[in-house]
């Protein structure tokens, strides 16, 4: 990392940040049948937060898949 340029990387806005964000909607909504409302969820970070109770169900998963 201590060598790493930033010749590509820009700080985003928040009309960046939205502009970005629904770039998925075509994946998530159109392709993938997704709710909208369930989508727009997203916008929040606590659905993002809330993932982290996961992260055990998800090592759990995991693990089980590893060991068979």
């Amino acid at each position: 990392m201590l060598g790493a340029i930033t010749d590509h990387v820009i700080e985003l806005d928040r009309a960046l940040h939205e502009r970005i964000f629904n770039l998925g909607y075509s994946t998530w909504v159109e392709q993938q049948g997704v709710k909208l409302s369930d989508f727009d969820a997203r916008r929040d970070q606590a659905w993002w937060d809330g993932l982290m109770d996961l992260v055990p169900v998800w090592d759990g998963m995991i693990n089980k898949f590893n060991s068979a």
